[in-house]
């Protein structure tokens, strides 16, 4: 069996952390699984959905998945001037501090570009051509549509609300929407309660005091969350 995870940097494997301590790895091992990581640091959720696709196309019935969401304050950029016959989840840079997945041929240079809003080289695409709502909207529906092609696949795959709805920083008042989206729910991406986890990055944040990983979380809350996320899954086959 295997452990799919995508997110963005929460979910993923630091270059500085030990082997073994990261979520994804203590929850491989208590699943008995092979580990397939394939979330990368900076994602968008038009990212992570390229990401549930690849998995989409590989996980097996018997196999689980973890997604963890972002905030619908990024984008994924395509670089125009790189011509490439790649998929698009191979599309993507690795990210300098992440052990990436190997059995995936990434790009050298981004022809994806990972772009929040606080990056030099994007201010641009912000200035002319973001609106909160939309990207929301937009980023709702992709994940919906993404996730219906998991469901049809396994049904044993959870979604963390992660940063969908939270500003680009979670400690920053600096940027205000006409709506609230903070409040998440399994509803609505089509989902039941089974599938999903209310468990947001600011929570995460919360729970540890240690931010030299890029996965932003120290060893013990690693553990807890792998504990948390075990628990819902056998939970959900014991139903």
């Amino acid at each position: 069996m295997k452990l799919y995870v995508a997110g963005d940097s929460f979910a993923s494997i630091c270059k500085n952390q030990d082997v073994g301590k990261s979520f994804s790895e203590i929850l491989a091992r208590q699943l008995n699984c092979e580990l397939i990581n394939v979330s990368r640091p900076a994602a968008s959720n038009t990212s992570i959905a390229i990401q549930v696709d690849y998995i989409s196309q590989h996980i097996e019935q018997d196999d689980y998945c973890i997604i963890l969401l972002t905030n619908h304050y990024r984008a994924t950029l395509p670089d125009t001037t790189i011509v490439s016959n790649k998929n698009l989840l191979e599309r993507h840079s690795v990210y300098y501090d992440q052990i990436p997945y190997k059995g995936i041929n990434f790009s050298e240079k981004p022809e994806l570009i990972s772009s929040m809003l606080h990056h030099k080289d994007t201010k641009d695409f912000y200035k002319k051509y973001f609106d909160v709502e939309l990207f929301y909207f937009k980023d709702k529906m992709m994940v919906t549509g993404c996730l219906t092609f998991l469901k049809q696949k396994t049904e044993k795959f959870l979604v963390l609300s992660g940063g969908f709805g939270l500003s680009d920083n979670p400690n920053s008042n600096s940027i205000k929407s006409k709506n609230n989206f903070n409040d998440v729910y399994a509803k609505d991406f089509c989902l039941t309660d089974k599938n999903f986890l209310n468990i947001t990055s600011s929570y995460l944040y919360l729970l540890g005091d240690n931010d030299n990983f890029c996965n932003h979380l120290d060893d013990t809350t690693h553990v807890i969350l792998a504990n948390m996320l075990y628990k819902k899954l056998i939970e959900n086959e014991e139903v």
